[in-house]
Order: C-alpha cells, then structure tokens, then sequence
C-alpha cells in the first residue's frame, strides 16, 4: 500500500477545515448572518450550598434549590456561588474516583510484589498520590465555603 505524504495530508486537512468553517450561504445564494447571542435573564438554583439562608445584599436571602435568580441584579451572585459548588462537587467526585483506583492500584502492586522491593516500592508510591488526591478533593470541596466567606456572605 502506498504512503500519502504527509504535505498532501496537511493540505486536504486545511482545505476540510476551511470548507466546514469558511462562509454559510443558503440555498438561494445570500449570506447567513449570525443571530445576536441570546442571554438568559434568570438562572435555576440547582443546589442549596452551605449557607444558602445567607443575606446576599444584606436585606435578602438567596432562592433555595429549584427557585430562579435574576441575573443582572444582586441576586446574580447567588448563581455564581451556585455554578461554583457544582463545579467544585464535579471535581470532588472526579478526585474521588481516581484515589479510589489509585488505591486498588497501588494495593495490586504491593500484594502482587512476591518479595520484590520495587513493586513495593510503586504500590506505596500509588499510595501516597491517592492520598494527595483526596487531600486536592477536599480542598475542592473547600472552595465555596471559603469563597463565601471572603464575599462576606
């Protein structure tokens, strides 16, 4: 089988990308334009994160799990905090799951070591990074609790 250089691959792949990303024309001929983006006005709040009773403008509590918040009011920073523990949840749960693995891991190597020092050795070491891992994760877990804090919410 003949090899396709490598110039004649790089020039089919621009041309892909130009032809799927250069200009839109309908059926007709005229151009598309771009419809202005469309910003929502009001955000669900899809958690109760700690002190969710908290006043956020001093006279107001934030809306609870399931109520809206308007954006562009004081109340916009009620979604911020909400976005920010279920990022923060998603890397928790994210660090979890590979402290877990690391641990089975690290576990394998060392029951499998059979005398040997450096198998031990990599067991201990895959250990060691869960540990580290699980110590990300609650700092993680951490952030809006200390985020709010400094807001002084």
């Amino acid at each position: 089988m003949a090899k396709i250089p490598v110039k004649l691959l790089s020039l089919l792949a621009l041309t892909a990308i130009a032809l799927v990303l250069g200009p839109q024309e309908t059926l007709a001929g005229e151009p598309t334009l771009p419809s202005p983006p469309q910003f929502a006005e009001t955000c669900t709040m899809r958690t109760n994160w700690p002190g969710q009773n908290i006043q956020y403008d001093g006279q107001n509590n934030c809306p609870s799990r399931g109520d809206t918040a308007d954006l562009g009011t004081s109340q916009s920073i009620c979604c911020v905090f909400d976005t920010l523990v279920i990022v923060t949840n998603w890397v928790f749960w994210g660090f979890m799951i590979l402290v877990i693995l690391f641990i089975i891991i690290g576990a394998y190597y060392i029951i499998t070591a059979g005398g040997s020092q450096e198998k031990v050795t990599t067991g201990r070491q895959f250990v060691i990074y869960a540990a580290i891992g699980a110590l990300i994760a609650l700092a993680a877990r951490a952030i809006p609790g200390f985020a709010a804090s400094l807001m002084g919410l």
